[in-house]
């Protein structure tokens, strides 16, 4: 399953994002929470840091809701809650972590950016699968503002095949200075359990 960590890594496409990426592209668990706290993190990135301005990040959301339900499923968080105030306790982490770690011991598996949950989680026994870290020092909103390429969730012909070319990658993501996001191309996102292709 899937925390808020690494998702807004992927979405944000912060360092590791293709790596969170190979995960969505099997389709992932996650708690219901995830929703809230990985708009928080978009909001963040446009309002609190300026990285990102406010339309942008309202189309990030949009793309967010789109991938829950099909890519990303979700389950009610209260289902985790007893027993992540448990873990809280126990193991001096906040309720939102233990959250997924509780889901985490149901499911067998983690996918997260956060090294302290991702201790915890280890040490009662999950299999943690852990993101780099992004260096806020030298990420660039370039990663996903790029003229002339929409940003495109999963699309179809990815999933099983390679991805683009290390190039093409290198020159998007030097592009610091070019266009804008065009998610609004995403407006007939479709969607399955293995993936979303872009229009």
């Amino acid at each position: 399953m899937v925390d808020a960590s690494a998702l807004a890594k992927y979405l944000l496409r912060e360092e590791g994002w293709r790596s969170v990426e190979r995960y969505l592209e099997r389709g992932v668990y996650s708690v219901s929470y995830v929703v809230k706290e990985v708009a928080n993190a978009v909001w963040k990135h446009s309002v609190v840091h300026g990285r990102i301005d406010a339309s942008l990040a309202l189309e990030l959301y949009r793309v967010l809701k789109m991938l829950i339900g099909d890519v990303v499923v979700l389950e009610p968080q209260e289902n985790y809650l007893d027993e992540a105030v448990r873990i809280a306790f126990e193991n001096s982490v906040t309720v939102y972590d233990a959250l997924y770690i509780a889901q985490a011991l149901s499911k067998g598996e983690l996918l997260t950016a956060d090294t302290r949950q991702a201790r915890v989680a280890r040490m009662l026994g999950v299999v943690v699968h852990e993101v780099c870290r992004v260096n806020q020092a030298t990420w660039t909103p370039s990663n996903i503002t790029t003229r002339g390429e929409s940003w495109k969730p999963l699309e179809r012909e990815h999933i099983g095949g390679a991805h683009a070319s290390r190039q093409a990658t290198r020159k998007r993501d030097e592009d610091t200075s070019k266009g804008c996001l065009e998610v609004a191309e995403c407006i007939g996102l479709k969607s399955t359990i293995s993936g979303v292709r872009a229009c």
